[in-house]
């Protein structure tokens, strides 16, 4: 409306207003982003033609001043016009490393200095990408936070319901290999708020360039990826915020800005739930500006994540008892718990193969919080439990494993599958139960409080988008035996062309590992890469919700249990796809480090303690799970009936070498023990040489035991003395190789793959452990501790992939001389020994 006064007259005229759509143009792009140019540095859209930084960006990346300020938003379908079109080139991209992992901030700050670390020593190899530094896989099973809520939206919305889910934390990747803070902080640090994407991301980027922290540090492209953003958030703005798809409340810029990234590559559309696997992210990668690193998702499918838990959880005022079964026989164990203030607090406590707490048919009286219940089999084995006289069958859904069901009188309740309990009244006691099924990743990892149960296996599920009353749910059913989520195709190539070492874990083994392994084609893939370069697992150093509960060894029966169960690999086990493990003992960690860790743990409990922390988490708006204090890894635990040398042992069994880590690799991070990213680069590289040359010296060590079998004799090759049988391989190795053929010798004979067996005067036989032999070099010597006289046979037994080798000799005792020069010989050995 146009009112016009005069002092004789007003004349006034309304108009519609017809807006123009954009047309996204190029053109478009370059003459509103001169627009917002203007508007961050201050000057007129002419001056901005001459800025200084504008000058220099096109000596230093060969765009002009029109394509720098255009960005390509507009030519995002369109295949690359610079150097990133490598990223396409799949077949000849040459890869150093790959991770498998999650995308949290111990994972992103070690990738981000693995990228910074080999470009900057090696720019020649990886400038221009002519090499990838290192491919990240990421699972697709993270539902939650914000790129939930976005997801929701989408599906929610006629125009977008087909949408395919499962973006996953892939989003974080582009951000955290530009290696540079100014770009990160604006993509992954600041959240939005408003009514338009673009004002957020102008003032965002406007307050970046003004930081003190920032403005002397801009990369060389910051203009190209200014551009870019303002771009995007224009169309976000006209897709989503204008139509009201989604809103703007404390949304995450990454999440905003890949998700629509996919659909204007064209790898999603609005028309198919399906995307093309044929589309390269590259475009994304270039708009940010990223050095040397890539992601891709595991899979295209969508693939809910669900926990089963050991056991049910009953609770009666503050004190609970789980009830499962091991083995096909019911046990039952009594939760602990911790008071804070006035609330007490589960704590994850695992179900033990115990007599006393086995469920037989004859009534077993129990006392919670001062009530009396009694639990018993029925004649159906079925968990009976009775409170105040009623009976309640404790049971599952035979199509759903650990769906768990209550029978009461003439009812059956389906107890939740979302972390949460269920309460019921019997004769005015609230009594509450915990189901053993667990749905959604955000349920696994981001529950109220810690799991009463440790989880036993993770498994998938199927989503069904359920629409009621014009509101639209995401449920869940169980995947039929015969269904796999597939592999991305490019991820089993990639796994095929790592050349230095494939890493995983250092993650939360359930939702950011496992929906990894647990994808068809990829255990396979990593499978067929063993022997050839190091599969390296990194333990994360501290216990979280998901591994509460479980010893060391016990998490590696969780993975392979669920990596049996999800794949077609039904013999998985862990050797299969690894070599070394990393692990922390944390008894080693420095006193001054250790007393740093204890305050930020106090400060962590003093803030448990904080009222008005304690009734949002009431209120479910802070989760006990994310901010309780936590502890590491236990090596040495009683109650996880675990110890170092068990720990060893198993490892030793399987084949898979340990990587102690020493006190100078731990940092404190967020009140947490976690590896130091510039340390981890060494252990990696001291893996890779160690790697390197055990398969120089297995290659010798096959020979000298092969030629050996053949050609040993007894005597005088095999001879015993003074409870000292000694064993003689003509063969020499040099001084610098000694160490690891002593190590690699004597996991050969803790995988059984070298049998040294001695049978007695009577026959029995007894196998030599590795602990028993003593290597000497010169000619290579071993002395085998023996704790009796009376053998006569030994027998070396040795199997290779191709072959197995077998002899049998003779043991001739020889006399002892018991001169000087003898004890002072066995004297010298047995000082060893002592001392």
């Amino acid at each position: 409306t146009l009112t016009y006064t005069t002092p004789q007259k007003t004349i006034s005229k309304t108009l519609p207003i017809e807006r123009k759509p954009p047309s996204f143009t190029a053109e478009e792009d370059f003459e509103e982003n001169l627009k917002e140019f203007s508007y961050l540095y201050g000057v007129s859209e002419e001056d901005v033609l001459k800025l200084p930084s504008l000058r220099e960006e096109t000596k230093v990346t060969g765009r002009s001043i029109k394509e720098i300020i255009t960005g390509i938003v507009s030519e995002l379908k369109e295949p690359s016009k610079t150097y990133y079109q490598r990223l396409d080139d799949w077949k000849n991209l040459e890869i150093e490393f790959l991770w498998m992992g999650g995308a949290g901030i111990r994972t992103t700050d070690f990738l981000r200095r693995l990228v910074h670390h080999y470009y900057i020593n090696h720019r020649e190899e990886f400038e221009k990408y002519l090499k990838l530094i290192v491919l990240t896989i990421d699972g697709v099973s993270d539902n939650g936070g914000h790129i939930r809520r976005l997801e929701d939206d989408l599906i929610k919305h006629p125009e977008w319901k087909n949408y395919p889910l499962a973006t996953g934390d892939i989003s974080v990747f582009p951000s955290i290999f530009t290696d540079n803070d100014a770009k990160i902080e604006l993509l992954t640090k600041r959240r939005i708020t408003g009514k338009s994407a673009l004002e957020c991301i102008r003032e965002n980027l406007k307050a970046i360039m003004n930081d003190e922290r920032f403005r002397y540090s801009l990369p060389p492209d910051w203009n190209f990826f200014c551009a870019n953003m303002l771009a995007m958030a224009r169309r976000i703005d006209y897709e989503w915020i204008e139509k009201k798809v989604t809103s703007l409340d404390r949304a995450s810029w990454q999440n905003l800005f890949y998700v629509m990234a996919r659909y204007l590559i064209g790898e999603v559309t609005k028309e198919s739930n399906k995307p093309n696997p044929e589309k390269s992210y590259s475009h994304i990668y270039e708009m940010t500006g990223t050095l040397q690193g890539y992601a891709l998702p595991c899979s295209l499918d969508i693939s809910p994540l669900a926990a089963i838990l050991q056991a049910v959880t009953l609770k009666i005022g503050n004190e609970a008892i789980n009830i499962g079964r091991i083995k096909n026989k019911a046990y039952y164990t009594l939760v602990k718990a911790k008071k804070i203030e006035d609330r007490y607090f589960l704590e994850t406590t695992p179900l033990k193969e115990e007599s006393r707490y086995l469920i037989t048919s004859e009534e077993k009286e129990i006392k919670l919080s001062g009530e009396k219940i009694t639990i018993r089999l029925n004649d159906s084995s079925e968990i009976v439990i009775k409170i105040r006289g009623e009976e309640i069958i404790l049971t599952e859904d035979k199509n759903e494993e650990g769906k768990t069901i209550l029978k009461r009188a003439n009812e059956e309740i389906v107890l939740p599958t979302n972390a949460s309990w269920q309460d019921i009244k019997i004769k005015g006691l609230k009594v509450s139960f915990k189901s053993r099924l667990v749905e959604g990743q955000t349920h696994i990892t981001d529950a109220n409080e810690y799991h009463p149960s440790s989880v036993y296996k993770a498994i998938f599920k199927e989503l069904v988008i359920k629409e009621e009353k014009g509101r639209k749910e995401r449920t869940y059913t169980s995947r039929s035996p015969q269904k796999y989520s597939s592999a991305h195709p490019k991820v089993i190539e990639a796994i095929g062309k790592i050349k230095q070492a494939i890493m995983f874990g250092d993650c939360s083994l359930i939702t950011s590992y496992l929906p990894i392994l647990m994808t068809e084609g990829i255990p396979q893939a990593l499978k067929e890469r063993k022997g050839q370069i190091p599969l390296i697992f990194i333990f994360k150093i501290m216990q979280d919700i998901e591994s509460k509960g479980l010893n060391i060894i016990e998490q590696i029966e969780l993975i392979e249990r669920s990596v049996r169960e999800a794949t077609t690999l039904k013999d998985f086990k862990m050797e299969d796809i690894t070599d070394y493990v990393v692990l922390l003992d944390p008894r080693i960690i420095p006193y001054e480090k250790r007393r740093e860790f204890g305050k930020k743990q106090e400060k962590l409990r003093k803030d448990l303690e904080n009222p008005e922390i304690q009734e949002k988490i009431a209120k479910g708006e802070k989760k006990y799970s994310k901010i309780a204090p936590e502890e590491p890894q236990y090596i040495e635990n009683k109650e996880l009936e675990i110890t170092r040398e068990k720990i060893e042992k198993y490892f030793a069994k399987k084949g898979i070498r340990i990587k102690w880590a020493q006190p100078q690799d731990i940092r404190i991070l967020e009140g947490k023990y976690a590896y130091d990213e510039e340390r981890m680069i060494d252990i990696i590289e001291s893996i890779i040489q160690e790697y390197t040359q055990l398969a120089e010296i297995e290659a010798k060590l096959n020979q000298i035991l092969e030629e050996s079998l053949y050609d040993i004799k007894a005597p005088p090759s095999v001879t015993l003395k003074n409870y000292r049988l000694s064993l003689i391989l003509p063969q020499d190795i040099p001084s610098s190789q000694q160490p690891l053929f002593e190590k690699l010798l004597k996991e050969k004979i803790a995988q059984g793959k070298l049998k040294i067996q001695l049978k007695d005067e009577e026959g029995k036989v007894f196998e030599v452990k590795e602990e028993d032999i003593e290597v000497h070099f010169g000619s290579i010597k071993l002395e085998i501790l023996l704790k009796e006289k009376t053998y006569t046979q030994l027998t070396l037994t040795y199997t290779t992939p191709q072959k197995t080798i077998s002899k049998t000799l003779p043991i001739e005792r020889k006399p002892p001389s018991f001169t000087a020069e003898e004890d002072f010989e066995e004297n010298l050995k047995e000082f060893s020994y002592l001392y």
